[in-house]
């Protein structure tokens, strides 16, 4: 069992510098017990008492009371809410809501729960997994919010705002220590830069911990943690009616990527095995890998594959808003690169030489970019009330465009060599040896995705209220999506694959082999939805 290093550090190791406003703390000591948390669900500040909107809201006291510190400890916040990493990716994130969510994260496929920071949507799991930094407050929203969101919002959405800088100077700094070797440092401050009007803040955090799963096959210890993130935004309010926020962030995950135990799934005698696990049998390596995979220690397996598993990630955010008299306007600007590496997903190795099956980086030496990402969006939003304040609406208009680029390979019998004529005579049986080598050569291949969505949406919400118990809410939204996707496919290691089979691939008539290696597809979406 690990226990988070920031439970840790209140009894064994904390160390806290704190610089505030002696009437901010006067006030605090001076609140109520019940603290009346203020949310923006419906795009409009009011108490998460008043949202007639199933909805989960905390406060920054309320997350530090529950250790609520990482991505992944937001499921501890609302009923029916999974936030796990990919347990063969760690620095990708599944999310689900009410039992809908998303686990394949592919660039063709969108999640169903959007993740917004400071109101800017995450296109991609990918990347997703980060430390919570200088938090306000969190909103979980169940239910589809598209009449109010920008996109991908079908099952809800998790609404993570951090502070903002402030006109007081001020600063924090938090270290922890824990088991596995768990360390946290962890500092933000606050900068006034001119009175009243520009202000700006900067986080920083850098956490690490060892691993606690044994590679028998390197002695290496997997499923460590390691990440630095950095922060900063800037705050401008020249005028009532004007102000600004430009915020920057750059995350870096580095860790070994996950290693799992795993238990083997063919029978005890190899020479009934059907598929690959027939193939290990005759190339007389069935046993060998069999027994590694069944050691019956939940915290030990074998891997041979290289070590790496990164992810870099960097985003700029720019929030303006214009008040009009009649309502207020807003721009949300944002764009985010992430380069993700994960280089291995083994599975089932003998302990020495051979894998099983492998995913991999496209190659064994090049570590190549596994996954590429680079997403801008463009929000406009215009809200406001009418008829003395029974009447709230917003319309807005969301433009978000992505490409990607991604690239694995899917090696089966990895380092495997024909055994000895004395040690496994079978393979020298007429046919045995080109059904190994074939399998080996054939059905390892290596594949790259490139991939192009862009989408643009319109949508409108109102809410009347009738009296003090009841208010009709409608709305509507148009989406629209465009996608470009490209497949290629070779064998592993570059040589041209005659078995490849894709859907828009062209072939030659006489010998029927493809005469490429890629297909080209796309797809365009229109759909508008209603809400009452």
């Amino acid at each position: 069992m690990r226990f988070h290093p920031w439970i840790l550090s209140i009894f064994v190791a904390s160390s806290t510098l704190v610089f505030q406003n002696q009437a901010v703390a006067e006030d605090a000591e001076a609140s109520g017990p019940i603290e009346e948390v203020l949310v923006t669900a419906r795009r409009r500040e009011e108490s998460a008492q008043n949202v007639p909107i199933p909805i989960t809201a905390m406060s920054e006291d309320q997350l530090e009371e529950r250790n609520i510190v990482s991505v992944e400890d937001i499921s501890r916040l609302a009923p029916n809410l999974q936030f796990n990493y990919a347990s063969v990716n760690r620095g990708t994130m599944n999310v689900f809501l009410r039992g809908i969510g998303q686990v394949n994260w592919s660039a063709t496929m969108d999640p169903k729960i959007g993740v917004y920071i400071d109101g800017v949507y995450m296109g991609r799991p990918q990347g997703g997994v980060f430390d919570l930094l200088d938090i306000e407050r969190i909103e979980v929203l169940r239910g589809p919010q598209g009449t109010l969101f920008g996109r991908n919002t079908t099952a809800g959405l998790v609404n993570v705002i951090t502070r903002k800088p402030d006109t007081d100077f001020g600063g924090k700094v938090k270290v922890g220590f824990g088991n596995f070797s768990s360390n946290v440092v962890s500092a933000n401050v606050n900068i006034p830069l001119k009175e009243d009007t520009l202000a700006a803040r900067v986080n920083f955090q850098t956490r690490n911990a060892d691993g606690y799963m044994n590679n028998l096959a390197t002695g290496a210890k997997w499923n460590d943690e390691g990440e630095t993130a950095v922060r900063a935004s800037v705050a401008w309010t020249p005028s009532d009616r004007f102000d600004a926020r430009f915020s920057a962030d750059i995350v870096r995950r580095d860790e070994l990527p996950s290693l799992a135990s795993c238990e083997w799934f063919g029978p005890a005698d190899g020479s009934t095995a059907a598929g690959l696990p027939a193939v290990l049998f005759l190339g007389g390596v069935y046993d060998t890998i069999a027994n590694g995979c069944d050691m019956g220690d939940a915290y030990s397996a074998y891997e041979l594959d290289p070590a790496v598993s990164t992810t870099d990630s960097e985003s700029f955010g720019l929030v303006m808003n214009v008040d009009l008299g009649g309502g207020t306007l807003t721009s949300v600007s944002s764009y985010r690169a992430t380069e993700h590496v994960n280089s291995s997903w083994g599975n089932a190795s003998d302990g020495g030489t051979v894998n099983y099956i492998d995913v991999i980086a496209a190659c064994d030496t090049c570590q190549d970019i596994l996954y590429d990402f680079d997403y801008f969006s463009q929000e406009i939003r215009l809200d406001g009330s009418s008829l003395d304040g029974r009447l709230t609406w917003v319309a807005g208009f969301y433009y978000y465009t992505e490409e990607s680029h991604s690239g694995d390979g899917v090696p089966i019998l990895r380092g495997y060599v024909p055994p000895s004529a004395e040690a496994w005579p079978l393979f020298y049986a007429p046919g045995i040896a080109d059904i190994v080598m074939g399998t080996q050569m054939f059905g390892s291949r290596d594949q790259r995705y490139d991939t192009k969505n862009t989408s643009t949406a319109f949508f409108v919400e109102s809410v009347y209220q009738v009296n003090d118990k009841f208010d009709l809410t409608a709305g509507l939204r148009r989406t629209k999506d465009e996608r470009e996707f490209r497949r290629t496919q070779t064998l592993h290691g570059g040589a041209f694959d005659p078995t490849y089979n894709c859907p828009g691939m062209v072939f030659d008539a006489a010998t029927g082999l493809p005469t490429s290696d890629s297909c080209y597809q796309e797809a365009e979406f229109d759909k508008i939805t209603p809400r009452v």
